[in-house]
């Protein structure tokens, strides 16, 4: 049996590259015009949740503490695009809340 895993809940997004990508969507929502462009985006959006949330299960059953933090952290941006593509209006600024 695996030991418990920590996750720090002041952890920040540290990889440049996922970073790039967060914000990239982030601007798709904010420059959409049609509610159509927006459910493209949350459709792209929502395949990502499921893959993190798999990665996520397997770093906990695996005891990888560290993953499991990373994967956390990446999962807030996501659940924040999401809810952002929810809330969507044409013009309306995109504000990322990750808590």
């Amino acid at each position: 049996m695996n030991p418990p895993v920590m996750v720090e809940e002041t952890s920040k997004l540290s990889d440049p590259e996922l970073l790039m990508t967060v914000l990239e969507v982030r601007e798709a929502i904010e420059e959409a015009e049609t509610q159509d462009e927006v459910e493209g985006i949350k459709r792209e959006n929502g395949a990502r949740i499921e893959r993190v949330e798999e990665e996520l299960r397997r770093a906990f059953e695996e005891g990888r503490g560290e993953d499991a933090r990373d994967r956390t952290v990446e999962l807030r941006y996501w659940e924040g695009l999401k809810k952002a593509c929810d809330d969507w209006e044409p013009g309306k600024r995109v504000e990322l809340v990750h808590e």
